[in-house]
Order: structure tokens, then C-alpha cells, then sequence
């Protein structure tokens, strides 16, 4: 598989529609370990909502704060969802 961001992330939205849950957050644990600039908040969206889907909590939470740091709306927007909020320890939206 290709280290391409582009590529990565749009097969770990595949295997999720898939429902593969364990081969999405393969995938994306390959496109989360590429530079800290390649990773968009898109992409870190995603790894929030994956790693929390197959209950990566640590995974999810290192996910969230590089979000934060990259894009604080977003962030926020996930806060919305309440197993994310439970996971990444925030209380209420």
C-alpha cells in the first residue's frame, strides 16, 4: 500500500463502509504515522472517530489533541457525538 495521505485515507473510509472496522484503523494508523504536515484535520477527524469506534481510547485521545492543535472547530464538532465526548473525557458539548 502506497504511503499516500490521499490514498490511505480514502481506503480506510472504504473499509469502514465496508464494515471492517480493523482493517480502517490499520489503515489509518499508516496515514496517521506520515509527517505531522501531511496529516490535515480531516484526517484527524477520522482517527478520532475510528480509533473510538473499535474502543482505541489512548489512540482516539492523541487523535483528538492533534486536532485541537490543527483545527479547534472541528474539535469542537466532534465533541457533539457522546461517544467521543465520553471517550476523549470532555463533559458535555
Amino acid at each position: 500500500m502506497p504511503n499516500d495521505i490521499s490514498y490511505l485515507f480514502n481506503t480506510s473510509l472504504i473499509y469502514e463502509k465496508l464494515n471492517q472496522p480493523r482493517r480502517a484503523e490499520a489503515t489509518v494508523d499508516q496515514y496517521m504515522s506520515l509527517g505531522e504536515s501531511d496529516v490535515d484535520s480531516d484526517h484527524l477527524s477520522h482517527a478520532v472517530q475510528a480509533y473510538t469506534a473499535i474502543g482505541h481510547i489512548k489512540d482516539a485521545q492523541n487523535a483528538f489533541r492533534r486536532l485541537v492543535s490543527k483545527d479547534p472547530a472541528k474539535a469542537r464538532m466532534l465533541t457533539l457525538d457522546d461517544e467521543i465526548r465520553k471517550v476523549i473525557g470532555v463533559s458535555g458539548a
